[in-house]
């Protein structure tokens, strides 16, 4: 969907539309809309594999959790295999509350984020143990981005013990101006991480 200024809700609840087979998902240019994809519509889309969304100015949130309970079902809430956010400038969660026991994301093998400027940090520690097939991770012009994975000191979870990606080749940081660390912890350096990966950069010019 494209091109709606006036759109501020994608989903209702009295909306017939069937979403348990929806594999592709792209929102562009709906500027009054606020949250793409809330608890009701997560706990349907089983099969989503690509998300795109682009150009929404005002969306703050991806996925709104607000409603799941954790260990509610988590083996339904895999999550999509790729994720693009671009020109979200006012993007600041992706996940309004950690998805921990409610969304494993274990799918997730891409993904890309430019322009979004507002946004602080992509990944909870806890997060970060079911990102196992995750190759792709390109984080592009976000002003405001201090740290990819955010410290989380009252879960009792350290980094070092999750910080692993078995599978990534490509990390790319472009531009991130406040970016201070990777992680706010110490890690193991002979993770498949530090072992594996294919391609790193960090550009700081403009």
């Amino acid at each position: 969907m494209a091109g709606l200024p006036n759109l501020e809700n994608i989903w209702s609840d009295e909306s017939p539309l069937g979403l348990s087979n929806l594999q592709f998902l792209e929102v562009s240019s709906c500027k009054s809309l606020s949250k793409v994809i809330n608890c009701k519509t997560l706990v349907k889309l089983h099969k989503l594999h690509t998300l795109v969304v682009q150009s929404c100015v005002s969306v703050q949130e991806i996925f709104d959790l607000d409603g799941l309970s954790a260990y509610a079902n988590i083996e339904t809430l895999s999550g999509p295999n790729t994720i693009h956010l671009t020109k979200l400038l006012g993007l600041r969660h992706i996940w309004n509350k950690n998805p921990r026991g409610i969304m494993r994301l274990h799918n997730l093998k891409e993904v890309h984020v430019d322009g979004c400027n507002n946004l602080r940090f992509m990944f909870f520690p806890s997060m970060v143990q079911y990102l196992a097939q995750l190759r792709h991770l390109i984080i592009r012009d976000c002003k405001k981005m201090e740290v990819i994975i955010m410290e989380e000191e009252w879960l009792g979870i350290e980094t070092s013990e999750i910080l692993v990606f078995p599978v990534l080749a490509n990390l790319v940081l472009v531009r991130l101006k406040s970016l201070t660390c990777f992680s706010c912890r110490k890690h193991n350096r002979r993770s498949p991480l530090w072992l594996k990966l294919i391609l790193f950069r960090i550009i700081m010019a403009p």
